[in-house]
């Protein structure tokens, strides 16, 4: 009976301790949960109200509050009983605008998270302090794989003025990508979405910038801008090619490296300065720029002559080959040639043949000294050269030099490239092309620095002749030197279209916004900086045509100048003095802002149809035909005319500019 008795007393005191042990977790897990509702209250606290709650199934909108500057930060809720996986918010209104993001946030169940999708100003903007309505689509995967969109209808809460928040970016180097999302606007204190660092065939991960060593991150209580980049390197573990495992890749040294034998299909890799000056060994090979290249050293190469320009600077041979930079960086590059066996032709590339093709290079910070035909990226250019941006310095100081900011003299194609040099010369300097001749073509450029010379001074190109095309250029930089000077060329006696001025020219004699010296025609022209010198100065031209042959013609089309000119003798508001028969058509000046009365200055009566307007749009004819062409108010040819595309703020539009 005792021992029945006292197991019976043991029993109900274990039972007793279970019951406790259950009450314990329960309290424990009521905290936890009020825990979490307190944490989500805050997360949402943008919203007091329970209309801005939008039920469909796995995702609901707890909560959004929009900034003046276009960012919101938007509320959701995991209503389902798995862990969701945010893919991608986007928001969009009536009139189809649309402001997108992607994303890889994970979302426990019955938790709430705060994302930020920025610029949505498109989509869901604050209009006079106050919200307006779109729909926002939520794409996520479920745990069991399944992908699904959510289309929920919001208004945020409030519009406020701005919204804090912290962006992390994440870059990989060479031989790598990051897999999830590169850019992070994070709000602080919390947490960022997972990324990881992937390594390409033949490559390892090695560490982050940060010295973190694990491929796979993600940042925790954000309280900072920051970025950081996945570094790799070569795979070492192999014996064999075969050992790569790619056909590209070989074993060099017990190290995997890319195949590399100068064909189209496996180029030559360039990482560094001392490579980049043996591709003279290989002219008609084919490179690719690895990653950026710090050049600084160049100052103390062959005896303070730095850099040996690629290819031969005698011009018996050049460049034959294909070099691609991949949008990597040379930087600081130096290269002084002034001595009587240095050669005559400078630049990184001496010469670019008719083969050869160079693209894709940011050269920053150059220091280019030669003596006759000198340019930034090429003395000489017959090839293709193609997105190229360069700033820094480039000088040629023979009295006969040709100097241009990316190549001293152009026969080839040049696109989409901009200059932001100080380019210095004597005769023929131009802020793209020092000359520009047989058949050369420049389009889609862009000039920011400076250009200054003597003689045959242009923005863009400094002599453009003999069949040579200029087209869709723009510069903003400042044009000086004493006789042909233009914001565009210098002395121009070939094609020359689509072309837009709105920097400053100063000269002595022969300064337009345009074109210095011009004898050919001119078309689809915009001038709308600043033109100063002493004689013969235009806004689009200095002087037109030669004064000995007065039998020549030019013509002028669809151009346009607003350009302030000054000088002494010789102005107008868009040809300082013309010396030939001139046809001016569909071409216009404002008299206030350019301060010319007259179309240009001239001392015969030649034939004409030249157009004129102030400020008010008040069209005022050299002859009869203006009233014709435009009818009553001045205005209803040129909406109609298909170079013309709007009048803004009062000034004719060319439509080649709004293309």
């Amino acid at each position: 009976m005792n021992y029945f008795s006292n197991n019976k007393a043991q029993g109900t005191i274990e039972y007793l301790v279970i019951i406790s042990v259950i009450v314990v977790i329960a309290l424990a897990l009521v905290t936890f949960l009020l825990a979490q509702g307190d944490t989500a209250q805050e997360i949402s606290k943008s919203s007091d109200k329970a209309s801005n709650v939008i039920g469909k199934g796995g995702i609901s909108v707890t909560g959004s509050v929009t900034s003046s500057s276009g960012d919101t930060v938007i509320s959701l809720k995991n209503n389902s009983g798995e862990t969701l996986t945010i893919t991608n918010l986007s928001a969009t209104n009536e009139q189809g605008k649309e402001s997108s993001l992607d994303y890889n946030e994970d979302v426990l169940p019955g938790y709430e998270i705060p994302l930020i999708l920025v610029d949505t100003n498109l989509a869901c903007p604050c209009i006079d302090g106050k919200p307006t309505t779109c729909k926002i689509k939520i794409t996520f995967v479920g745990s069991s794989g399944l992908v699904k969109t959510e289309t929920l209808t919001i208004k945020s809460d409030s519009c406020v003025q701005t919204i804090n928040y912290f962006t992390l970016n994440y870059t990989a180097g060479t031989g790598g990508s990051i897999i999830g999302n590169t850019t992070q606007k994070i709000l602080p204190g919390k947490n960022g979405s997972t990324v990881t660092a992937q390594p390409n065939e033949g490559y390892v991960f090695s560490e982050w910038s940060d010295g973190s060593t694990n491929p796979t991150r993600k940042e925790t209580n954000v309280d900072k801008n920051n970025t950081i980049t996945a570094e790799f390197k070569l795979n070492v573990e192999c014996t064999l090619d075969e050992d790569c495992e790619n056909e590209s890749l070989i074993c060099n040294n017990n190290i995997c490296v890319p195949k590399e034998d100068g064909t189209i299909n496996y180029p030559w890799i360039i990482t560094n300065c001392i490579e980049l000056q043996n591709i003279n060994e290989y002219l008609d090979g084919n490179y690719i720029l690895g990653n950026d290249i710090d050049c600084t050293d160049t100052i103390n190469w062959n005896d303070g002559k730095g850099f040996r320009p690629i290819g031969n600077l005698y011009k018996t041979a050049g460049f034959k080959g294909n070099f691609d930079g991949k949008n990597y960086k040379i930087k600081n590059l130096y290269i002084n040639t002034q001595g009587p066996l240095d050669g005559r032709i400078t630049g990184l590339f001496s010469i670019n043949e008719i083969s050869g093709k160079i693209k894709n290079i940011e050269l920053v910070d150059v220091n280019i000294t030669g003596t006759q035909i000198v340019g930034g990226l090429t003395g000489q250019n017959s090839g293709l050269i193609n997105n190229i941006n360069i700033t820094g310095r480039v000088k040629a100081i023979d009295s006969t030099s040709i100097v241009g900011g990316i190549t001293g003299k152009n026969t080839g194609i040049i696109h989409s490239v901009s200059s932001n040099n100080i380019t210095q010369g004597e005769e023929v300097v131009g802020g793209i092309a020092g000359w520009n001749s047989n058949n050369g073509e420049i389009y889609h450029t862009y000039s920011f620095g400076i250009t200054n010379g003597t003689n045959s001074v242009g923005g863009i190109v400094g002599h453009n002749t003999d069949g040579a095309k200029i087209y869709s250029v723009f510069n903003n930089g400042t044009t000086t030197g004493i006789s042909g000077i233009g914001g565009i060329v210098g002395w121009n006696s070939a094609h020359t279209h689509n072309v837009y001025f709105n920097g400053t020219v100063i000269g002595e004699n022969t300064v337009g916004g345009i074109a210095g010296i011009n004898y050919s025609s001119i078309s689809k022209s915009y001038s709308i900086g600043n033109v100063n010198g002493i004689e013969k100065i235009g806004g689009i031209i200095g002087e037109n045509g030669v004064e000995s042959d007065p039998s020549s013609n030019t013509t002028f089309l669809n151009c346009f100048s607003n350009a302030l000119v000054t000088g002494d003798n010789f102005t107008g508001g868009l040809i300082g003095k013309n010396n030939v028969e001139v046809v001016i058509f569909n071409s216009y000046w404002d008299q206030n802002l350019t301060g010319q009365n007259n179309c240009y200055y001239k001392e015969t009566s030649l034939w004409e149809t030249t157009y004129y307007y102030e400020g008010d749009f008040d069209c005022i004819p050299t002859n009869n035909q203006a009233q014709e062409y435009y009818g009553t108010n001045g205005t209803t040819k040129i909406n109609n005319d298909g170079n013309w595309t709007s009048i803004d703020n009062n000034y004719p539009l060319l439509k080649w500019q709004t293309e």
